[in-house]
């Protein structure tokens, strides 16, 4: 089991409880979330027990590689119980998923086998790729956590106001754990 890095301890998170990450030094998550292993155990085993194809997560945050984050990926990565693709912005993610599309297209391959995406996006990317999103919603799954953790409440505000005009917007995380244990939550549906 990778541990926690310090970065991922020192994650921001406000009103939040600690819990003992697996170094024993503490993580900060939000109160009422100790059930963090439940939901690691839980993700992993429906992940291998599916029949369908499994969800692909995607953390769309320029925070995905800076270095001095990299905690915070393992921690994404060891609750999903799988690895995450990253995007810088969602342009590039954009870019991708249109790339995608067209190859399929070209492979003329079913879209109904098309693997549900669930995206972890921090908030100044989640407009633009929710307005993408938005536009092919039927042959493109897609779940999204908007991430407000380095945001104030007037941005938190703007985000629940946007989760309430797109179905696909799950929910607005103010921190890092609340984000990360709602991914894993995801991948039970």
């Amino acid at each position: 089991e990778p541990k926690v890095t310090r970065a991922a301890a020192s994650a921001p998170a406000s009103g939040s409880a600690s819990v003992r990450c697996p170094s024993g030094s503490p993580a900060s998550t939000t109160a009422g979330s100790s059930g963090a292993e439940g939901i690691q155990s839980q993700a992993k085993t429906a992940i291998a027990n599916s029949s369908e194809k499994a969800s692909q997560v995607i953390w769309c945050d320029a925070r995905a590689f800076k270095d001095e984050f990299q905690g915070l990926r393992t921690q994404l990565e060891t609750t999903t119980g799988m690895s995450a693709k990253s995007h810088k912005t969602a342009e590039k993610c954009i870019r991708l998923l249109k790339k995608k599309q067209r190859v399929r297209d070209e492979r003329g391959r079913n879209r109904g086998k098309v693997r549900p995406l669930i995206f972890l996006v921090s908030w100044p990317n989640t407009q633009e790729l929710v307005a993408f999103l938005n536009q092919d919603l039927e042959s493109m799954p897609a779940k999204v956590i908007v991430l407000c953790d380095t945001n104030g409440p007037k941005t938190r505000g703007a985000a629940e106001r946007l989760s309430k005009d797109f179905t696909m917007v799950e929910l607005v995380a103010s921190t890092w754990a609340e984000a990360v244990d709602a991914t894993a939550a995801l991948l039970l549906k």
